[in-house]
């Protein structure tokens, strides 16, 4: 035989043999005349039997490795799942003493619905509440914008163009009277509406953000404390660590305790959605007629306010204190000019004898229109009093 051979018949002999067989097989074979014959024969059993113990060493590693590999398919993705949980089911109802099931947490559910309906009927009365005290806050700051509007257009304002995006400083400086009224009855009174309009926007804009603010809140705190009640927030919390792809790896039970609580949550969800959703329309629908109402009350104030007040801006014939006004800015300006350029005091001396002289022709033009319109006055009372005789 070849060395290497031998190395294998020796290691057959002593490992399979020479243990608890006690050897006597090899032995007698060893008492065999080693012919040519003896050696193919002792060459072939060698081998035979060295493969055979192979494949049973074999084997048994498979053997091992499954039952490793069997052991490992079976420990959970996250540590004493089925221990954690089943804390869950010894926590009971304190006041029926019954574990908290599947069924009792849809219960719980169901319950903690119907209570959310009472709180939701005290959440309304204390916005109507509020709702009551913002008005009565809107209305005195309406009296007051309206005041100051009303002082704001008894006085020349330079700025009128700027404000109001017209042309009006350069166009009325040549009116008559009776072009001052059509003014005042027309594109001034859209003028005034329209601050009206802009001052009802911002307080809808306000009154807006302030229902929807209230509404967000008690909404979020209300939700808020179901997920964070104690069972709740423990079996969120750990549910959550297992995904769609974890799941699939654990026990039967185990994966059907998770679908169950998968269906549940997706069902308060829906649920809370559905709900929310028709309060927040109920709330919207509600208070925007409420506000509707309390907008054209104060337009229709506002009109009747209007209506009074150009009439007697009218009657003062108050643009002639505009015309006045505008006179002394103008004068003012130019003197402010002056001095800037470096105009020297006897030009600016000057410059204002010329603004006192056009001021002085204004103003003996303004008591011509006076008596003009005094004159018709008369002429009308006369014409009155022959109708009347």
């Amino acid at each position: 035989m070849s060395s290497s051979l031998m190395h294998y018949y020796d290691y057959a002999k002593r490992t399979l043999f020479n243990g608890g067989g006690g050897g006597s097989l090899v032995r007698t074979i060893d008492d065999v005349p080693q012919n040519g014959v003896m050696d193919n024969f002792l060459n072939i059993c060698a081998f035979a039997l060295i493969a055979a113990y192979m494949g049973y060493l074999i084997m048994m590693k498979s053997k091992n490795n499954n039952k490793v590999q069997k052991k490992e398919d079976n420990i959970n993705p996250i540590p004493h799942f089925k221990n954690t949980y089943n804390k869950y089911n010894k926590y009971t109802d304190d006041q029926l003493n019954i574990p908290k099931t599947d069924e009792w947490k849809h219960t719980a559910w169901k319950k903690w619905m119907v209570t959310l309906e009472d709180r939701w009927d005290k959440f309304i009365n204390e916005i109507d509440k509020n709702k009551s005290e913002w008005m009565d806050k809107k209305d005195a700051q309406l009296i007051e914008w309206v005041k100051e509007l009303q002082a704001k257009w008894l006085h020349f304002n330079p700025n009128i163009d700027q404000e109001y995006k017209i042309e009006f400083l350069k166009k009325s400086e040549s009116w008559s009277d009776d072009k001052w009224k059509i003014w005042m009855l027309t594109e001034a009174q859209q003028l005034l509406e329209n601050d009206l309009k802009e001052w009802l926007s911002q307080a809808e804009a306000e009154y807006c953000k302030w229902t929807m603010d209230s509404w967000r809140h008690w909404k979020d705190s209300q939700i808020k404390e179901w997920i964070t009640l104690d069972w709740k927030y423990e079996e969120d919390n750990f549910f959550s660590k297992v995904d769609e792809f974890s799941v699939e790896v654990l026990p039967i039970e185990e994966r059907r305790l998770w679908y169950a609580w998968k269906e549940r949550i997706y069902k308060e969800g829906s649920d809370w959605k559905y709900w929310t959703s028709l309060k927040e329309s109920k709330l919207v629908n509600e208070n925007w007629e409420l506000w509707e109402e309390w907008k054209t009350e104060k337009q229709e104030m506002f009109n009747e306010w209007l209506q009074l007040y150009t009439h007697k801006w009218i009657q003062q014939k108050q643009w002639r204190l505009w015309i006045g006004e505008k006179m002394s800015h103008e004068r003012n300006k130019s003197t402010s000019e002056s001095i800037i350029v470096g105009a020297s005091p006897a030009e600016i001396k000057t410059d204002e004898k010329k603004d006192d002289v056009k001021d002085d022709e204004k103003k003996d033009e303004i008591k011509i229109d006076e008596k003009k319109a005094d004159v018709k006055d008369d002429e009308k009372k006369d014409e009155i009093k022959i109708v009347v005789a």
